[in-house]
């Protein structure tokens, strides 16, 4: 147990695969030192895009604009909400989930 928690202070960004060849154990068995014993989990750090100066204008047009199709009315009834969409870093928008009833 020591090994393995030793293994991933050297090196925390290390694969369990990895870390099984380097300590000659078998890797489900590293994953469930780090899993039940050492309480560890693993995650995969996301990077997001900053705001700009360009962007609030934009953003508050729009708010601006959906407040007044709120005001009209079976708008509300029509909405479908979903927080699926696909971002590509080009900057498009794959807004293939969005969905207005009519």
């Amino acid at each position: 147990m020591e090994s393995v928690r030793a293994s991933f202070v050297r090196s925390p960004q290390k694969s369990t695969y990895r870390a099984a060849r380097e300590l000659e154990m078998p890797q489900k068995t590293v994953w469930r030192i780090l899993r039940k014993r050492l309480q560890m989990k693993s995650y995969r750090l996301q990077l997001l895009q900053a705001l700009r100066d360009t962007d609030y204008a934009p953003r508050a047009s729009f708010c601006a604009d959906f407040l007044t199709l709120m005001e009209e009315e079976g708008f509300p009834e029509r909405l479908r909400y979903s927080d699926e969409a696909v971002f590509h870093l080009s900057g498009n928008v794959n807004r293939h989930n969005d969905r207005l009833q009519r």
